[in-house]
């Protein structure tokens, strides 16, 4: 069998996917997802990149909505604090809820960080040992663990001072990645098209 790229070429695998030849020259062009893929001819590792691309775009706009308004709330909540500090020391009106209205603007980004992880823990725990229910006599109702998710939601606005700023540390680091990443991806479809 000869490579279905290169047909003056004895081919040296066969792609994983179409099952057509492909020689020692394809085999090292798309041997960097080799391990995660097997052996591709150049047309799926074509299509392989091109869905890797289009994942990574999804990530990027994903993390950027998510950077976006997490600076928008702590922005906000900052200058809420700011606002309540200034009204509450320079005014001497000693009311200082200006600055706690602030600080759940900041926090709101956690809190609703924890709830999700709390209907998540709730999910895994349903998985693990099924669904759990509370009899009443008004009849029997689905236990949906609002308990869980309220209480790891108001862990995350307390201790919204330190979670806020690495969840921004993340996402900066995130779209960083994406971007590497997608330079990479966009150079090895570059070896497949010069190949």
């Amino acid at each position: 069998m000869n490579c279905s790229h290169h047909p003056q070429s004895e081919a040296v695998a066969q792609c994983k996917r179409c099952g057509v030849g492909v020689c020692q020259k394809c085999a090292k062009v798309t041997e960097p997802i080799r391990s995660q893929a097997g052996t591709l001819c150049l047309n799926c590792y074509a299509r392989e990149l091109n869905n890797r691309i289009a994942y990574n775009k999804q990530e990027w706009a994903k993390t950027k909505k998510h950077l976006i308004g997490t600076c928008i709330f702590a922005v906000a909540g900052i200058v809420f604090m700011l606002i309540g500090l200034i009204y509450g020391l320079i005014e001497g009106a000693g009311d200082f809820s200006p600055i706690l209205l602030g600080y759940g603007i900041f926090g709101i980004t956690a809190a609703v960080s924890g709830w999700k992880a709390g209907t998540r823990m709730h999910e895994e725990e349903e998985a693990k040992n099924g669904p759990s229910y509370t009899v009443t006599s008004d009849g029997i109702y689905r236990n949906e663990g609002y308990g869980k998710k309220l209480i790891v939601a108001l862990l995350g606005l307390v201790f919204a001072i330190f979670i806020v700023p690495t969840y921004i540390i993340r996402d900066v680091q995130n779209l960083r990645s994406c971007q590497e990443t997608d330079i990479y991806l966009l150079d090895q479809l570059d070896e497949v098209e010069m190949a």
